[in-house]
């Protein structure tokens, strides 16, 4: 036994599982509390502080906005600093940032507040996924897909915690509660770094060697999957943003949107078991174009159909996919890229993901001020999923000799 402490002995060393909880609880924050749980305070958000759809939209563009800005910066800085420093750091900066949510009412307060918690939470996600690949090779090759799966879990966790304790908060003690309801989910995150920190064992590197130089990556054949990938990234956080606050306009009680977030939660939390070998097994865009087509039902049923029923159904369905469109486009880009690429290809999508999420909340708030309700502004975010897949139809399968495997 090693080390200058107990923190150091980390029983993460000799337990994978164990590791991959401790980086799941990074998901849990930077995507479950800092960017999905918004659409809990929507509502009451609006209610208090008078805003329309639109200005409750720029907030999660903010978010994005952050989000991007830390995809650009996680590159150059893994190559740089230790990867659990860099997870651990952008936890910190996620759960303080949702801790200062609380203290202020002003808009750009608000806005730089989440454009804050959208940079930690990109350099939580892409560390601890570097973190979470490490885990998993080292892994016996029984374990290692678990692996990976008990990760990218970590986000429908968040939605399922924070479903179980906020509508039921806010109803409670009304809209003006909402600034005791990100503080309590700041209190969460810091004792979630406290796990992290235990769980996840000490970097013995630095992280990957840094690109020295332009490389000539054959982006063209991705072409499809980039263009359905934006079209996700704009039309699934519209979904994310608003949901509630549809099932709010129509007087869901308490219980309804406890259960249709928690459904919302634990479905996406299964997702990597019902997909995960189809993503392994097809190389062209038809995954993800059935997982695209599923979410574009998903988000359309609430619309056409305005009963419990159709908002569990709702939640099903897209609780189950839009996780997984992420894990498609790694899929693909290890199908259509040599493994020297892989790195430039994930964050080329990422960026994509990034860049076009920043356009999708004030698109649906602006339809749906315009228009009278939400209606509108979810059903474009349907209909722009729906594209995506007939889009990513489009996407070949890469020709034989061209395949890394």
């Amino acid at each position: 036994m090693s080390g200058r402490s107990g923190m150091q002995l980390s029983p993460g060393r000799s337990s994978p599982l164990l590791s991959a909880f401790g980086l799941a609880l990074g998901v849990v924050v930077a995507l479950g509390f800092a960017r999905f749980a918004y659409a809990l305070f929507v509502p009451a958000m609006r209610a208090d502080l008078g805003w329309s759809y639109t200005t409750a939209g720029s907030l999660n563009t903010a978010n994005a906005a952050g989000y991007l800005l830390g995809a650009i910066l996680s590159a150059g800085l893994l190559a740089r600093v230790p990867a659990r420093a860099v997870f651990l750091g952008g936890m910190l900066m996620t759960a303080v940032a949702l801790l200062c949510t609380a203290p202020s009412t002003s808009l750009v307060w608000l806005l730089c507040i989440r454009a804050l918690a959208g940079l930690g939470g990109a350099l939580t996600f892409t560390a601890g996924g570097v973190l979470a690949a490490r885990v998993a090779s080292r892994a016996p090759s029984s374990s290692s897909g678990t692996v990976l799966s008990v990760y990218y879990a970590g986000g429908g966790l968040g939605i399922l915690t924070s479903g179980l304790v906020l509508p039921g908060f806010l109803a409670r003690y009304g809209p003006g509660a909402w600034p005791a309801g990100w503080l309590g989910l700041g209190i969460l995150g810091l004792l979630a770094l406290l796990v992290a920190a235990w769980a996840v064992p000490p970097s013995d590197k630095t992280g990957p060697p840094a690109v020295t130089g332009p490389r000539v990556v054959r982006w063209r054949s991705l072409l499809p999957a980039f263009m359905a990938y934006a079209l996700f990234a704009c039309g699934y956080i519209a979904y994310m943003t608003f949901a509630v606050a549809l099932l709010r306009t129509r007087e869901a009680t308490d219980t309804q949107v406890t259960l249709f977030w928690m459904t919302l939660g634990a479905s996406s939390m299964v997702a990597p078991l019902v997909w995960g070998r189809m993503l392994q097994r097809v190389q062209g865009g038809g995954a993800l174009a059935m997982l695209m087509f599923t979410l574009s039902l998903g988000a359309a049923l609430p619309v056409v159909w305005s009963s419990t029923l159709a908002s569990l159904f709702s939640a099903v369905l897209f609780g189950g996919t839009f996780l997984s469109v992420v894990a498609a486009t790694t899929a693909l880009v290890r199908h259509h890229l040599p493994p020297h690429d892989w790195s430039a290809g994930i964050a080329a999508f990422t960026v994509v993901f990034a860049v076009f999420q920043m356009v999708g909340p004030v698109l649906a708030g602006w339809a749906a001020d315009l228009s009278g309700g939400l209606s509108v502004g979810l059903g474009s975010s349907a209909a722009l999923l729906l594209l995506g897949a007939v889009i990513a139809l489009g996407q070949q399968a890469p020709a034989p000799s061209g395949s890394p495997h």
